[in-house]
């Protein structure tokens, strides 16, 4: 007779690691002048374009992530022109919006904000409120990140 050994099953394998997701971009509108350009962008990996808005508040920049993912965290580059409140919001069908985040900044200039989100979503949406200066809202770089 011969015994056997019983061999263990290989361990779980580690958690995903949240990376960063592509996008494409809509926005309610556009500045196309003085270094400003269309939303697009906001996503293209390059920190020294920019996405600007018109000189109002309440406009918005929407992330369109191709699938439903989970999301763990948004990271806006603002160019001087940020925003002095806005929303992140999340959406699957880009119509129906859940409020994930509510900032509010007095700084003025360039900052990042890295904003800590929960949810499953296609869409992410930073919801402008108010703004620092008399400019519109204006994004170097939008970030989505999630699994």
């Amino acid at each position: 007779m011969v015994a056997s050994i019983p061999i263990p099953p290989p361990p779980p394998p580690p958690p995903a690691e949240p990376e960063l997701l592509s996008a494409t971009a809509t926005a309610s509108s556009s500045q196309n002048s003085e270094g400003a350009g269309p939303p697009s962008f906001a996503v293209d990996g390059n920190i020294s374009t920019r996405w600007g808005s018109l000189f109002t508040n309440n406009q918005w920049l929407t992330l369109d992530l191709g699938a439903v993912y989970s999301l763990s965290e948004v990271i806006i580059h603002w160019e001087a022109a940020s925003a002095a409140s806005y929303q992140v919001q999340g959406s699957n069908n880009n119509s129906s919006w859940t409020t994930l985040s509510t900032q509010a900044s007095s700084v003025q200039g360039n900052r990042t904000d890295t904003v800590d989100i929960e949810g499953s979503y296609r869409y992410v949406r930073m919801q402008g409120v108010t703004r620092t200066l008399i400019y519109g809202y204006s994004i170097f770089e939008m970030e989505v990140w999630g699994i």
